[in-house]
Parts: C-alpha cells; structure tokens; sequence
C-alpha cells in the first residue's frame, strides 16, 4: 500500500505527516533503548512484517517532504531514548514492544511498553514543536460527556443538552449562509449549494460568510464550556477525576516524554527540551486547577493547573457543510 499526498488537503497531508515522524520517532526511541540493553533482535523479531513494510513506505515519504527531519531524527532519538533510561533509572530490560499502533484497549496512550524485572513501563511519546500544545485526546463532540465523564450521574443529560445545541447552531448558520447567497433553504446543506458553486472549506469563505462559520464554531465551545462549568458544580471531585485521561494519563503508571524541538541559526529540529513526566506527579497537578473565562469569538477555553494549560478546542470533521465536530484536547507547560 502506497502513501502520498495525491488528492489529500493540505489539512490531510498535515496529519500524514505527523502520523510518519510520530511512528518513524517512536521506533527510533525504542530501538536506541533497546540497543543500550542489547536486547536489539528481541525487538525486532517482535516487528511484523506489515509493520516494518510500513516503516519504509514512512521513510521515503519523509525523504521526499523533509529530508532535513529524517536526517535528525536518528539523533533526536537516541538522546531523547538516553534520557527516558536516566530519569526512570532503568538499569536493565526484559523486553520493548511498540504498543502505538495496537488496538488493544489495554495498551491505550502507550506508545512503547518497557519491561524490567519488576515491572512494566508505559510510554506515551511526542515529538512537537517548541512552546507547543501537545495533543493528548480527541473525538466527537456527541459523545465527549458520556465517555469522559460517565462517573457523574447527570453526564448523560447534559450530553444531550450539548447535542442538541449542536444541531441548533449548525442549522441556523446553514440557514443564514443560504440567505446570504440567495438560496432556498430545506434543512442543511443540500445540492444546490455545491451546485451553486460554493464551497465547503472557511477559508474559503467570503469574509463575512466565513465569520458566521466561525460564530457557530463558538456557539458549540459556548455549548461545551458551560457543560463542564455545570459537571465541576455537580460533582467535583468526580470532575477532578475525569481529567485525567483528557490530560492523557487515563492509564495508571503512564509515562509522558515529550521531546519538544526548535530552529536554530537556519536549522530546524534542535532539541530545545525533553520532559518526562510520571502520572503521579501529573496527578497531584489536579488538585488546583481553575476553568479559565471562555473569550469571545474564539473556539477553544482552557483550564489552568499549576505547571501547564489544558485546552478543549472544537473542529470541524472535514468541512462546514457536514455537522461533524471533534474536540481536540491538548496540553502546554508553563515555562519557567
């Protein structure tokens, strides 16, 4: 199976990109610990062949759209598989495996899975750019509430309450943007739009057309900002708990390294900084945590902890023609 970015959107081609350097760095990492060891061919032999065919097919993409990432890859790796042994103060190794791609719901958030003697180690690995919001969770927003905070009775209503303030928005911007352009209207985007010649994407969009788009964007974050204010009230030790996994630390002992990378004089993918941070040190983070103001006009609120920003931003699936959303959770470190 081939990779390209033939017919793909720029948005498309993003994500492959990522999907490439995110697997070809966590293979790196778990090759270099496993070097350290020598237990290189324990974890190779437990590459599939499907795999490793995937792995060249991401080699030659990188080649062809960042010669200069694949070049630095192999050194970002190894110094970022250096630091994982020193901070976690492994000493020895029973066995890697590249768990990223499984899935196997035990294996969920972990990227490589370290065993030693007395216990395993889950990883969760990123590589993003300096000063960045890290991706941690993401899906559809008809569903967020129920499977992030089941625990709390009252999820289920208000789920409900958001989806249908959802279906509300997008049909009366569909309404407004047909009137702008002089169309009937029969509920939603129909035919005669894309017959008319209009688009699908907001840039796109004329200004004024666009900035209605985007009104219905912060209608829906609107939506979801004041759920979570009414499920914090509801139960807020239950709240507490239900961040964790949007933080990405949904599985007890998870690991996150993040390898944040930067330009210098021209050259880009320097290491600008590595964090490692255990799920118990994250854990006690949420203690004290405050749900920022919602700003106008915007599509996205954060909520403040100590030592980093959680950010719950909505998007569209594909375009604004469809009422598909996800909502992208993300975090940031505060630097100090």
């Amino acid at each position: 199976m081939g990779l390209g970015f033939k017919n793909n959107t720029l948005a498309q081609q993003e994500a492959l990109i990522n999907e490439v350097k995110g697997a070809l760095f966590e293979y790196l990492v778990a090759e270099f610990i496993a070097r350290d060891f020598q237990f290189e061919e324990g974890f190779l032999s437990g590459i599939g062949p499907v795999f490793r065919e995937k792995l060249s097919e991401y080699e030659v993409l990188l080649r062809n759209v960042d010669l200069e990432l694949l070049h630095r890859l192999p050194k970002i790796a190894k110094t970022t598989a250096k630091m994982i042994i020193e901070k976690l103060e492994i000493e020895s190794i029973s066995g890697i495996s590249l768990q990223g791609r499984s899935k196997d719901v035990l294996t969920k958030e972990t990227d490589i899975l370290i065993s030693t003697k007395d216990l395993k180690i889950p990883i969760s690995l990123k590589l993003c750019k300096s000063n960045s919001f890290v991706n941690t969770k993401s899906g559809g927003v008809k569903s967020f509430f129920l499977k992030y905070f089941d625990t709390i009775n009252e999820a289920s209503i208000i789920q409900e309450e958001v989806n249908r303030k959802i279906d509300h928005s997008f049909n009366h911007m569909a309404y407004d943007l047909y009137q702008m352009n002089d169309l009937e209207y029969t509920g939603g985007f129909c035919l005669n739009w894309e017959t008319a010649g209009l688009p699908s994407l907001p840039g796109e969009l004329p200004e004024l057309m666009r900035k209605r788009v985007l009104d219905c964007y912060y209608q829906i974050i609107s939506a979801f900002y004041q759920a979570f204010m009414e499920l914090h009230e509801l139960s807020p030790e239950k709240f507490k708990h239900s961040l964790m996994p949007i933080l990405g630390i949904g599985k007890e002992g998870i690991v996150q390294v993040t390898c944040f990378h930067e330009k210098v004089n021209q050259e880009k993918y320097h290491i600008e900084k590595i964090s490692i941070f255990e799920s118990q040190k994250v854990a006690k983070e949420i203690n004290d945590f405050v749900i920022l103001p919602l700003k106008e006009g915007i599509s996205s609120f954060e909520i403040k902890f100590l030592h980093r920003r959680l950010q719950i931003r909505i998007k569209p699936m594909n375009s604004f023609t469809v009422p598909s959303y996800k909502v992208n959770c993300s975090v940031k470190e505060d630097r100090k």
